[in-house]
């Protein structure tokens, strides 16, 4: 336990953790606020009402499918996606998907779907899309173009939310039944915390939400849930191995156990979600920045906010037991037990009465009586037996002794 005194106090600096988190929340959710009344003044999509930028997902818009002259193998896909994606830029428009897709490994189509949701939005995007792709791609054809609907409609936004509420329910009822119901409160706050937190940095980078948006939260969720169990189970561990210590130096010391576990777990992630984003797709990229974000944000509530929000419940219920009105009624209690008789004390023995003491005495002076009697003589036959034994005794005796002395 001297190893862990040692290192710095993360709970004692609890408030420092709270109000770089505060600060994080209040900027994202004013984000959030100031492009969320905007939109509202514009009667704008529900995901944009709160201040995100709605996806194509949640938005619907126009899909054209084109033929390519020259279809290409897997291995040329990212460089012909990055052509394809440079070429529509010239045209304006403001959000565009592409994907090309085939038959085997061979990539004969390309798929772009945009923003548009009116028939003339999408004969002036056709047309322009058109003009574009042929400059790039001398021979390309139009094969297909519709209108379709929001992948994601709000009926299935309100199905998610229900869905994330009643997982966030059974999360806090395991937990509760598992370690403590503060243990409980404290993990789904916790995560409550990660979540705003990418929500408000999307509403300030103005990052598209789209279906894969909904994914990088959903696993964010599982990774910032997951390490907050592992920190309390350590707690829970060193509060049987540690009793009678405070329980804010069992959190810390708790704290500095699973840190480097932690620690080396985020950074693990960290590396492969940068190489994605430096050296990944631009597709991808709107994926890869949530998660960053997201699990960054999951690894600082796990090790600097769900631990210290327990120590300061605790903190505050051990002060309330402490108050002059609990200390009253505890020594009260006290004054009660000592007044009570105590269960293991004998009762006195009553006082015997005359006749008791007399035929008491009379059975003493028989037994002294007994006693001063001498014992009976031993009889005759008796005594003879005795020294016929001790006669056999010496004859059994007397050859060893012989044997012994012939030797010296």
């Amino acid at each position: 336990m001297t190893r862990g005194t040692r290192r710095p106090d993360l709970i004692r600096l609890r408030w420092l953790w709270y109000s770089i988190s505060i600060a994080g929340l209040v900027v994202g959710i004013g984000s959030m606020v100031m492009h969320g009344r905007q939109a509202a003044r514009e009667g704008r999509s529900f995901i944009e009402r709160l201040g995100l930028n709605a996806g194509i997902d949640f938005t619907g818009g126009a899909m054209f499918r084109y033929k390519l002259p020259n279809p290409f193998d897997e291995s040329q896909e990212a460089a012909k996606q990055v052509e394809f994606r440079a070429a529509i830029e010239t045209t304006g428009l403001a959000r565009f998907k592409i994907q090309t897709v085939g038959t085997g490994a061979l990539r004969n189509y390309l798929n772009v779907q945009t923003q548009a949701l009116t028939e003339a939005d999408q004969r002036t995007d056709r047309d322009r899309l058109t003009q574009a792709l042929t400059a790039k791609e001398p021979g390309i054809t139009l094969e297909e173009s519709t209108l379709v609907g929001p992948v994601v409609s709000n009926e299935i936004l309100v199905r998610a939310l229900e869905a994330f509420l009643l997982g966030t329910v059974i999360i806090l009822l395991y937990i509760a039944v598992r370690y403590d119901f503060m243990f409980g409160i404290c993990a789904v706050v916790a995560l409550l915390h990660d979540i705003f937190i990418m929500l408000g940095w999307a509403s300030l980078a103005r990052l598209e939400v789209d279906s894969a948006f909904v994914a990088a939260v959903l696993c964010v969720i599982g990774y910032s849930v997951n390490d907050t169990i592992i920190i309390f189970d350590r707690i829970r561990e060193n509060l049987r191995r540690m009793q009678g210590r405070p329980f804010a130096e069992i959190c810390n010391y708790s704290l500095w156990e699973t840190m480097a576990r932690s620690i080396n777990t985020l950074l693990a992630v960290l590396f492969i979600l940068f190489a994605l984003l430096f050296f990944g797709g631009v597709t991808i990229k709107s994926f890869v920045a949530a998660m960053t974000v997201g699990f960054i944000s999951g690894g600082y509530s796990s090790i600097f906010n769900a631990a210290q929000l327990l120590t300061g419940w605790k903190t505050r219920r051990e002060a309330r037991q402490r108050r002059p009105g609990a200390q009253a009624s505890t020594a009260s209690g006290t004054a009660r037990s000592r007044l009570a008789p105590s269960p293991s004390r004998p009762a006195p023995a009553p006082t015997p009465s005359r006749p008791a003491l007399e035929s008491g005495m009379s059975a003493a002076s028989a037994d002294l009586d007994a006693l001063a009697t001498p014992p009976p003589l031993p009889d005759r036959a008796s005594e003879d037996v005795l020294e016929a034994r001790r006669e056999r005794r010496k004859e059994r005796k007397a050859p060893k002794l012989g044997k012994r002395k012939r030797r010296h």
